[in-house]
């Protein structure tokens, strides 16, 4: 795809860093709902807002390394394109979210989402300075999954919380299918990357790519047998999005789809809370 080609519709929630955002509002929600635990509306602003600073910014500083962007993705390209446009947004929402969180948010989670925010902002300036050294030692695959479920559980669970079965197997299987969906994306992005010498699950150990659906396929029996076997309703419902997800990555992943649209279709296959969330 060229840069004068206009972008599929779709696409445009990817370009745009809208996809991440997106998922993650939709867990929190239905972790709030599973787990009895109310949110306010600065729960959801916050997390879309650090979700959108921490994948923008990334596309924004994996363009500053590029040498040839036309051989990025088209995220990558957009961000190239437009990076004054993107940097100046990014300060825009940092400022707003920092508004709100100084204003708005209770104390302590204040201070929990200030931890989280640090701890993303550290993981992406190594990554930036030193990208192949720091994605050898912390997969970026398993790196970007344990950050995405800290900040989708950051403003729903207690400390008192994270004691629960129930909740960290909730959490769990929602960090097993965060993974997946990044081992996924790397494999279907593993031309790019090598281009680029980028470090990835794909490029690091590329038989693993031919045994993809075989993981999937585990991990949905897995999940099978957890769900007969589980006492938590809670958990069983999460079993079942999870499960979902898992059939539409499967189906994802054999289909004819083009490269450029199954990362944005497999952040759309985590959505699956939202067909059964009116029902918790």
């Amino acid at each position: 795809m060229t840069e004068s080609r206009p972008l599929p519709p779709l696409l445009w929630l990817n370009v745009l860093s809208l996809d991440a955002p997106l998922v993650a509002i939709c867990w929190q929600f239905f972790f709030s709902r599973l787990f009895d635990r109310p949110i306010v509306w600065t729960h959801p602003f916050l997390l879309g807002a650090v979700t959108w600073l921490a994948y923008s910014g990334d596309r924004i500083l994996d363009g500053m390394r590029a040498e040839d962007p036309s051989m990025l993705a088209p995220r990558h390209r957009f961000a190239v394109r437009y990076r004054i446009h993107l940097i100046l947004t990014w300060i825009l929402v940092f400022l707003l979210g920092l508004g709100v969180g100084v204003f708005l948010l209770e104390r302590p989670l204040f201070w929990r989402g200030l931890s989280l925010t640090v701890g993303v902002a550290v993981y992406y300036l190594l990554v930036f300075l030193w990208p192949n050294w720091t994605r050898r030692v912390v997969p970026r695959e398993f790196a970007v999954s344990l950050l995405f479920v800290a900040g989708t559980s950051c403003f729903v669970f207690t400390k008192a919380d994270l004691k629960s079965v129930e909740v960290w197997n909730a959490l769990i299987w929602f960090g097993a299918i965060c993974f997946i969906n990044c081992i996924l994306i790397a494999f279907w992005e593993k031309e790019i990357d090598q281009q680029n010498a980028e470090v990835s699950a794909a490029t690091t150990s590329p038989g693993l790519g031919r045994k993809a659906n075989l993981l999937i396929a585990a991990t949905l029996g897995v999940a099978a047998l957890c769900w007969v076997a589980s006492p938590f309703t809670t958990v069983r419902r999460v079993l079942f999005a999870v499960g979902l997800s898992l059939i539409f990555l499967f189906v994802l992943n054999l289909s004819r789809v083009s490269r450029e649209k199954k990362p944005v279709l497999a952040d759309m296959a985590l959505l699956s809370p939202l067909l059964i969330v009116w029902f918790v």
